[in-house]
């Protein structure tokens, strides 16, 4: 499975129960990962938890004031 096509706004990972072995794909090989969006901007995706947390606590690098939420 290449990181590349991999798809986060794709739910049939989700759907079929597969979304642990996808994020600990992601957690391996690629745990700072973007995801394009067809009509929209894309976003980054931190997986590992030591990650998140880092980044929960520097404000002025990481922000959600454009918003947190896909387009449907």
């Amino acid at each position: 499975m290449l990181t590349a096509d991999l798809d986060l706004m794709d739910l049939d990972a989700f759907l079929d129960g597969r979304e642990h072995e996808l994020f600990a794909h992601f957690r391996e090989h690629a745990p700072l990962h973007f995801n394009p969006e067809p009509d929209g901007r894309g976003f980054w995706s931190l997986f590992r938890y030591d990650d998140v947390r880092w980044a929960g606590q520097d404000v002025k690098l990481f922000s959600s004031a454009g918003g947190t939420q896909i387009q449907d």
